[in-house]
């Protein structure tokens, strides 16, 4: 998803929320922001994030949303004050390629890949635990205690028929077959080469787990796990480096450039399908800009060596948490579902072939365009 602390000229996100809106508008409206329970898979992930000292302001929760595909979202429950915390989570309530170096059987081969193929290698590394967590937990009914990261990882939408989850990633890009004929255009063309290039992640994935006993994930398990990589995961590398904060301590090879946070990875992007769903969305995104309409993460220094990385291990001068932040000017009604900015998708961009190649690398990793 988006990298943190990474803002957008005010002048360019007003821009983007007026495409946004005039696209909204030629959409038409739907059916309503989406309502239903919330999978019992995603309260026992929550419940696994407040224990590792994640927190969540009563007045969010997740819900199915009938706005972006069927799958999750984020949805105020009572309204909220601009700047609001709504929750903060130290780097220990968060899952990342550090996770994998702590695994008794993964673990000295994630560690040996990651020496080999840094920093490009924590996607890889992150996507072989979540299929192995899968693999080794999916059919057990005592799963949290079979493996810590469990009750996260089987919150997530892996589409293989167990569980309640909605499958949020049956139609994308890295997961279902391009249409037949499909390869004519430049777009298409583009797109095919960064389903291959998934393709070819998922098999790296299948060789990292070669060696680990089974049950092992299989090649659709680990091409899902390499679209859930893509599509739901932070990069907080930037602010992490700026801290010299390294997620697996003094080794130095996680850098944050792929961290899940679970709740906040159900979080959507903006999209004129999504903004036409909701009956007032574009009147939000006409009188607020793109950052003052999403939510925003902030670093939160710590008093001293206080906070924890993944694996427990004590992490000086790290932050003592993450804050997210309501957005800083619209104030949220109870009922809307709340948004984060994942990218601009080639808006911005110099030139038309710019812009296309954005936009379709947008479309691979995120399943979606948000013009559309």
């Amino acid at each position: 998803m988006s990298e943190v602390a990474v803002a957008m000229p005010r002048a360019h996100a007003a821009c983007v929320a007026a495409v946004l809106l005039a696209a909204a508008r030629v959409s038409g409206s739907g059916g309503g922001a989406g309502s239903g329970a919330t999978p019992p898979e995603v309260h026992a992930a929550m419940r696994w994030y407040a224990e590792r000292g994640g927190s969540l302001s009563p007045a969010l929760e997740v819900r199915p949303s009938a706005a972006c595909g069927g799958g999750l979202g984020v949805f105020a429950t009572a309204p909220l004050e601009p700047r609001q915390v709504v929750g903060s989570f130290p780097l220990g309530a968060t899952v990342s390629a550090a996770c994998a170096l702590h695994d008794a059987e993964l673990g000295p081969a994630a560690r040996a890949y990651l020496r080999e193929h840094a920093p490009d290698g924590e996607s890889i590394v992150l996507a072989a635990f979540l299929a192995h967590v899968r693999a080794r937990t999916r059919d057990r009914p005592d799963a949290a205690s079979a493996h810590a990261y469990a009750a996260y990882v089987n919150s997530l939408p892996w589409g293989d028929g167990h569980g309640d989850v909605p499958d949020s990633l049956a139609a994308h890009p890295l997961i279902a077959p391009l249409a037949a004929g499909s390869a004519g255009g430049a777009r298409d063309v583009q797109l095919a080469q960064h389903v291959a290039d998934a393709r070819e992640s998922a098999a790296q994935v299948g060789e990292l787990l070669a060696g680990i006993a089974a049950p092992r994930p299989d090649a659709a398990a680990c091409l899902r796990a390499v679209a859930l990589v893509a599509s739901r995961t932070f990069d907080f590398s930037t602010p992490l480096r700026a801290a010299g904060i390294s997620l697996d301590g003094d080794g130095g090879l996680v850098h944050g450039r792929c961290v899940a946070v679970p709740v906040f990875d159900c979080l959507n992007h903006p999209s004129a399908a999504a903004l036409a769903a909701h009956g007032d969305a574009g009147r939000r995104f006409q009188e607020h800009t793109i950052l003052d309409a999403c939510l925003r993460w902030r670093m939160v220094p710590a008093a001293g060596a206080t906070a924890t990385a993944a694996g427990g291990a004590a992490a000086p001068g790290a932050p003592a948490s993450i804050a997210v932040l309501a957005p800083s000017a619209l104030k949220v009604r109870a009922g809307d579902e709340l948004w984060m900015w994942y990218g601009n998708a080639g808006w911005g961009e110099q030139n038309r072939e710019a812009w296309e190649a954005k936009e379709v690398k947008f479309l691979a990793q995120y399943g979606f365009v948000p013009w559309e």
